[in-house]
């Protein structure tokens, strides 16, 4: 989402197509890339369930999203007023041992069986917020 908010990329796409709609797929990145799972969590303890673990640090960086989506949007309708915007959710995702969940997560100090409730739960709360944007 920084990318895409950065670049004019999109606003030069929908004028050189003259496009009614733009498909608008961003936020993944945001949540998942470069380990940043691991730092938007609360310090793990003894029996924390997912639920636990995604808490103010969470909620304070999604309000920081909910702020870059609303600036691209409020972008895309000066520039385009009739333009359709459509955003998408993510469903949920697995530990498998890469650099985007597990690594991040194991490294936090996640037990392996919590992390997929840690994953549902950031990406529940991640879709209610885009649900509440659109």
């Amino acid at each position: 989402l920084k990318d895409i908010r950065r670049q004019r990329e999109i606003l030069m796409n929908i004028d050189a197509e003259k496009a009614s709609a733009l498909l608008l797929s961003a936020g993944g990145n945001d949540l998942f890339d470069n380990g940043q799972l691991g730092r938007l969590i609360e310090p793990p303890f003894p029996g924390a369930s997912g639920a636990d673990l995604v808490g103010p640090t969470f909620d304070a960086f999604l309000q920081g999203m909910v702020g870059q989506y609303l600036d691209l949007f409020r972008r895309v309708h000066r520039a385009f007023p009739k333009a359709h915007i459509l955003i998408h959710g993510y469903g949920p995702a697995f530990p498998r041992e890469g650099a985007w969940i597990e690594k991040p997560l194991t490294k936090a100090g996640v037990p392996l069986e919590t992390q997929h409730e840690v994953v549902i739960e950031i990406l529940k709360r991640f879709n209610a917020t885009l649900k509440k944007l659109s």
